[in-house]
């Protein structure tokens, strides 16, 4: 163990003299946490100490620091940050790096700032009054008073400065992130994720109690931290757009969690279909009511193209797919807004796919339901189709949200959208004469029998 300990130091020391300028610093970092996995075992000493936070302290290895933050197994890993312990009981990265670790919510501070993760790692490097943090599998959110910074897993961001608000091009500009080198994640994301089957029991862990996912999401975002954390969160934030927003929100914390979204659905799991579809429903609601949305715009213009290049570069054609749709949409309803660099941009990508980006003035829009929904012109009751429906999915047991939507198509059937069922969320077509289900869409997948809703709703529940 001696000579482990003494090698990984020494591989410590190489990395480390690379230059804190180099954009692609975090590699190094990484490797040292995924090094420690490989190396420890679960049954060993310093694995066993780990899980036991509460009274675990510092450990010192080979001038290496392991050091518990948190009762839940909450840790810090310093390989050559300098940290020291507070009067209120967090821990201050003085300078240097750090890899922080949190089954549930785990906090490190920085001079006057926060940095909060919730069930997962982020690795974190000072410089001076500089900082580059690192999301890995878990998002970070950077708390500077009131202001506010969110990094989706897998991404980073520095900072260089004060987060207030003065201006919109300023304000854009200080929260962009980049993607983490996407060839280090394809090569290691299946050690990190050892990492966390190691030291976590996941999301829905508690003190004891057993809670629906959904419960739990509610819970979560009833506070505007746990709301913005959730909506980018990768194992919670397809169920968290469809809760309400929370009562303490800044001025500019909805805007943030619109501009971030596009860039933490890069991971190998896409958002799904219908959380999509709320995020542009709340961004045109914010579009709409701003005075002068142009700014904004653009830059969420140009972070979608992005997504879809990367989508194209990694072989994701449904999410290239949506995405231009997205942007169609976008240029439909707001194109006026468009600059001429955003302009040229959009057209590059165009001539890059198969896929419309630009709407003509001359083109009928899109129906907002398949075909096969559309309905001649005759005459029901629409509200009583929709009472109908309502009951019927009450009565099996559905959870209604904000978000639920039901559509009546024609006297018999309706479309539903957003609704609950055990810890999933659903959309499809109830037929009332059948009693039937179909066209069924559960996390951006189709399913395309037919089912009876009894039967469906024991599926759902039982997954």
């Amino acid at each position: 163990m001696k000579k482990i300990l003494q090698g990984f130091s020494r591989l410590w020391q190489g990395l480390h003299s690379v230059s804190h300028n180099h954009r692609h610093l975090v590699v190094g970092p990484l490797f040292v946490l995924l090094f420690l996995l490989s190396v420890f075992s679960p049954s060993s000493k310093l694995a066993s100490l780990l899980q036991d936070g509460a009274r675990m302290g510092r450990i010192v290895a080979e001038n290496e620091e392991y050091i518990a933050i948190a009762s839940d197994g909450g840790m810090l890993v310093l390989p050559g940050g300098i940290v020291q312990a507070r009067e209120d009981g967090r821990w201050e990265l003085i300078e240097g790096s750090a890899v922080v670790y949190g089954k549930e919510w785990v906090e490190i501070v920085f001079r006057d700032s926060f940095l909060r993760g919730y069930d997962g790692a982020f690795y974190v490097i000072a410089t001076g009054d500089k900082l580059t943090i690192a999301a890995l599998t878990s998002p970070v959110l950077f708390i500077q008073g009131a202001d506010h910074m969110l990094i989706p897993a897998e991404t980073q961001w520095r900072m260089e400065g004060s987060l207030e608000f003065k201006e919109w091009e300023s304000w854009l500009r200080g929260r962009e992130v980049q993607l983490l080198p996407s060839e280090f994640f394809q090569e290691h994301v299946m050690r990190i994720r050892s990492l966390e089957d190691r030291f976590s029991q996941g999301i829905r862990s508690g003190e004891g109690e057993d809670l629906s996912v959904l419960d739990f999401i509610q819970g979560m975002v009833s506070n505007v931290e746990g709301w913005l954390m959730a909506s980018v969160h990768p194992r919670i934030r397809d169920r968290a757009w469809v809760v309400g927003m929370p009562e303490d929100m800044g001025k500019y914390d909805i805007p943030l969690r619109l501009l971030v979204f596009p860039s933490s659905d890069v991971l190998s799991q896409k958002a799904d279909t219908f959380t999509v579809e709320r995020w542009m429903r709340d961004m045109r609601q914010f579009l709409d009511a701003e005075s002068d949305p142009g700014p904004f715009f653009n830059t969420l213009i140009k972070n979608i193209s992005e997504l879809v290049s990367f989508a194209d570069r990694h072989n994701y054609p449904e999410r290239s797919k949506q995405y231009r749709e997205v942007l169609y949409s976008l240029t439909e309803s707001h194109g006026y807004l468009l600059t001429r660099f955003s302009r040229m941009m959009l057209e590059e990508l165009q001539n890059q796919g198969s896929h419309s980006i630009f709407a003509s003035p001359e083109e009928e829009p899109m129906e907002s339901l398949p075909e096969q929904l559309q309905e001649s012109s005759q005459s029901f009751d629409s509200a009583m189709v929709e009472a109908q429906v309502y009951e019927a999915l009450r009565n099996a047991g559905a959870l209604f949200t904000v978000e639920t939507q039901i559509t009546p198509v024609s006297a018999q059937s309706a479309k539903i959208e957003g609704v609950v069922f055990g810890d999933s969320i659903f959309s499809f077509v109830y037929d009332l004469t059948t009693g039937e289900v179909h066209q069924i869409v559960q996390d951006g997948e189709s399913l395309p029998y037919a089912i009876s809703l009894v039967d469906f709703v024991e599926w759902a529940v039982s997954r």
